[in-house]
């Protein structure tokens, strides 16, 4: 009886022994399981460098440019020799508001077009017949881009890329309800800006969630639409 006894003992014990191990290891293998799905979720949340092939980044904002810098010169330039150029008291601008969109072809790079839109007053106290006016300039900037992406990640791009673009410049004065040609006259001697630019830029995007967030650009240029700018990022 009592050897029976033993013998039912030490079964009991071994198959203890055998499923308590069983389930020290299910559950290591869920809990390994659980780290390495929340390593991967942490990975993802903190943006991998997937590139931007097959996406589409806008940029829009404001871009800070000389445009008025150089009109002014030309305006002082030109005025001691040519009587219909009035003389420049104070002036005003807005920014450059740009749009630009973009598309990845490449994991590391992308294609795109840019549109800026810029107005300029220069308010005159007289010109040789001494009556006050204003001069008002306004410049439509188009160009395509290539950028190369340094960094290419869920929620930062870091960029650098060129731009070839053209400018058009237009201007409206309220001289002409005195001289109908004052307009003609006027672009004989101040031409304006470069047509034609060309600008190597370097930028830098920070997206929240991915999607929207913040960018900023610097920018050489010849003639380009600007030197700063800043504004909104998205990408889809």
């Amino acid at each position: 009886m009592r050897k029976h006894l033993l013998q039912l003992t030490l079964l009991g014990v071994l198959f203890l022994t055998v499923n308590t191990g069983k389930a020290g290891e299910s559950g290591s293998e869920i809990k390994q399981n659980v780290t390495t799905h929340n390593i991967e979720k942490l990975g993802k949340g903190s943006g991998s460098d997937d590139g931007v092939k097959g996406k589409i980044m806008v940029n829009a904002g404001i871009g800070l440019n000389g445009t008025r810098a150089f009109l002014l010169l030309q305006y002082t330039t030109y005025d001691s020799s040519a009587n219909i150029v009035p003389i420049i008291n104070t002036s005003s601008q807005i920014p450059l508001i740009n749009v630009g969109v973009d598309y990845g072809f490449a994991r590391k790079f992308s294609v795109g077009l840019a549109f800026g839109y810029q107005s300029i007053k220069l308010n005159a106290s007289a010109a040789s017949n001494g009556i006050a006016g204003t001069d008002t300039w306004t410049r439509f900037h188009m160009s395509g881009r290539a950028d190369y992406y340094i960094v290419a990640k869920e929620n930062i791009n870091l960029y650098t890329g060129l731009k070839i673009g053209y400018n058009i410049y237009n201007v409206k004065s309220t001289y002409t309800t005195i001289d109908p040609a004052y307009i003609s006259k006027l672009r004989s001697y101040v031409a304006g800006p470069l047509k034609t630019g060309v600008q190597a830029h370097f930028g830098f995007s920070y997206l929240f969630n991915g999607m929207v967030g913040v960018n900023t650009e610097v920018g050489i240029a010849v003639g380009g639409p600007y030197y700063f700018a800043a504004g909104l990022a998205l990408k889809f």
